[in-house]
């Protein structure tokens, strides 16, 4: 099977990923410090507390009916540890 068709069969089951909003909040907050979008954690408190809660809440709120729910209190990592 090409990577093509791979993908396609990939995006016909929607995913959603479902993590407390303060588990979402601290995350989203150690990675913008960790990706140098915020210089304090105070500043990415902020960031994630504002636009980015903003954003889960249209997500929560227009989701639809998906295919499978993940629990998300499962992950550990935010994408940007250091090797």
């Amino acid at each position: 099977m090409t990577g093509y068709a791979w993908g396609l069969i990939c995006l016909n089951e929607q995913i959603f990923i479902d993590t407390p909003k303060e588990i979402t909040r601290e995350r989203l907050a150690r990675r913008h410090l960790e990706a140098g979008i915020a210089k304090t954690m105070a500043e990415a408190e902020k960031r994630a507390e504002g636009s980015d809660a903003r954003n889960a809440d249209d997500i929560l709120r227009w989701r639809g009916k998906v295919d499978i729910v993940v629990n998300g209190s499962d992950f550990t990592t935010t994408g940007f540890e250091k090797k």
